[in-house]
This record gives C-alpha cells, sequence and structure tokens, in this order.
C-alpha cells in the first residue's frame, strides 16, 4: 500500500528544507569568513596559529555538508 502526499504538503516540505539550508549556507559562510578575520586581525580576539584557524574551517565545512546531506 502505497501513500501518495498531498502535492501542497510536499511544496511546504520542501520549503522548509530550501529555507533551512540558506540559513546553514549564510551562517557557514560567516563561520569560515570570519576565521579568516580571526587570522588577519589578531588584536580581535587573541592570536590562533594557522593551523587551528584551517582546522576550524575545515570542521565548519565539513560540519556543513554532514546537514546538507542530512537536510535533502
Amino acid at each position: 500500500m502505497t501513500h501518495k502526499k498531498d502535492p501542497q504538503q510536499i511544496m511546504r516540505e520542501f520549503h522548509v528544507r530550501q529555507n533551512r539550508q540558506f540559513i546553514a549556507i549564510a551562517a557557514a559562510l560567516f563561520s569560515v569568513l570570519f576565521c579568516a578575520v580571526l587570522y588577519k586581525r589578531p588584536d580581535l580576539f587573541g592570536e590562533f596559529s594557522k593551523s587551528t584557524l584551517y582546522g576550524l574551517q575545515a570542521m565548519i565545512i565539513a560540519s556543513f555538508i554532514g546537514f546538507t546531506s542530512y537536510n535533502w
């Protein structure tokens, strides 16, 4: 027995996922750029090593990819 979904429900679910994805894109982009600013401006929050910030950026990107695969 197959259960057919209402086309309106499918569209609502799609828009919810799409909005979550837009928020995730903005958050990931902001976070990666913030790490770059921290590297260039050590006077803001203290000095961080290049490898620490690269590792943080890699974790942000990996988290974003994981969220994207879960979301879609």
